[in-house]
């Protein structure tokens, strides 16, 4: 899976993702602003899952989380 933003004052991101079953990747990066970040996971269980990922910068500041992406795991 893949994110990417850009920060408005060009600090490096991490970018965070919620899986939806319960489990977050950790911080991932950090990334240049604008840059893509990606993470990988794999679903213990089959069912539907909804995958949010958020961002922050080195100071610390997060973003809201995204829209989910629905995810069918069979």
């Amino acid at each position: 899976y893949s994110a990417s933003t850009t920060d408005p004052n060009g600090d490096q991101v991490y970018y965070l993702f919620d899986w939806g079953d319960g489990t977050f990747s950790g911080w991932q990066g950090p990334y240049n602003s604008g840059t893509t970040g990606y993470a990988n996971h794999q679903w213990s269980e089959q069912g539907a899952f909804e995958v949010r990922v958020k961002a922050k910068d080195d100071n610390g500041k997060q973003s809201d989380w995204s829209d989910p992406l629905p995810i069918t795991n069979q």
